[in-house]
């Protein structure tokens, strides 16, 4: 005769051995039990028992609606995933000269907003407009450099694993370099002070993607990097103009689609959405519809 399991077993697919689990279904509706509702809370015998919160974005979307803007989810993601090594790493997509795609992995540096100071004062310095902006760097010797002279055109595909969220962020892509506005290089130097000296010295090894004479960390032995915050002259910040936000969540089966007034581009579907304005939220000059997922 099999032991008595005192603890209660889920009958939908997933169960607990040697722990304490709890069942946290939603309150909102009467929904039956399924894999989608079940909330575990596991802990060791002994251990104080942990709180469960429910995610922010959920909480958000209690009504219906759409969160409130596409940065509070993001930020809330990048939170509830930093403990993965990967968090940071976005795949970047832009069109060649001929019309062709590349894609890389870039480094998500932060939003523009923490390498800005404000002290610009020129129209479209507010903090909406500088909010939308996500940063990485590059090396202003890369192709990508090249492309965005072509097509300014970019997305950026994001995917945290521990939440199981995607954002997909489509607009325009800008490379600060030397020779630009002076606001800009402020801001470019901010980014470069906040990298480590191991990264900094990437800028000085040998131009990327021609052929091979020395390894790089054959290059770094000699490598001197140049005192003070001043950047080396291939270092570039990469910042990316957000006009279009596509917000999916694999584990509430829910999707976003926050788009700002000036999106240069609109998709066949988004038509079908100005026409039909379905769970529709404004704020400012986003606005925002749950969509099919």
């Amino acid at each position: 005769m099999s032991a008595h399991n005192p603890f209660p077993t889920c009958t939908h697919h997933c169960s607990s051995t040697d722990a304490v689990a709890k069942f946290h279904l939603r309150a909102r509706s009467p929904r039956s039990h399924t894999p989608s509702t079940c909330r575990f809370l596991i802990r060791p015998r002994g251990k104080p028992r942990p709180t469960w919160h429910r995610p922010a974005t959920e909480q958000a979307c209690e009504d219906g609606m759409p969160p409130p803007t596409w940065t509070a989810p993001l930020r809330l993601a990048l939170s509830s995933n930093a403990k993965d090594a990967h968090v940071k790493y976005v795949s970047l997509a832009t069109v060649d000269a001929s019309g062709g795609p590349r894609c890389r992995t870039v480094v998500f540096r932060g939003f523009l907003k923490q390498f800005w100071d404000g002290s610009g004062g020129d129209e479209g310095d507010h903090d909406e407009e500088i909010e939308r902006c996500v940063t990485f760097v590059t090396d202003l010797r890369s192709a990508k450099v090249k492309q965005t002279k072509a097509c300014d055109r970019a997305e950026a595909s994001w995917y945290f694993t521990r939440t199981r969220e995607q954002f997909r962020l489509r607009g325009s892509l800008r490379i600060v370099g030397e020779g630009d506005e002076e606001k800009w290089l402020r801001a470019r130097t901010r980014a470069w002070k906040a990298l480590s000296d191991k990264a900094r010295s990437q800028f000085a090894w040998d131009t990327p993607g021609l052929p091979l004479h020395s390894r790089p960390e054959q290059q770094a032995e000699d490598l001197v990097l140049p005192d003070g915050p001043t950047p080396l002259p291939t270092f570039g910040l990469m910042v990316l103009r957000v006009e279009r936000v596509d917000q999916l969540s694999l584990k509430q089966n829910r999707r976003w689609i926050h788009r700002n007034a000036d999106c240069q581009e609109e998709e066949e579907d988004d038509k079908e959405l100005n026409n039909n304005s379905g769970d529709f939220a404004a704020h400012g000059s986003w606005s925002s519809w749950e969509v099919n997922p």
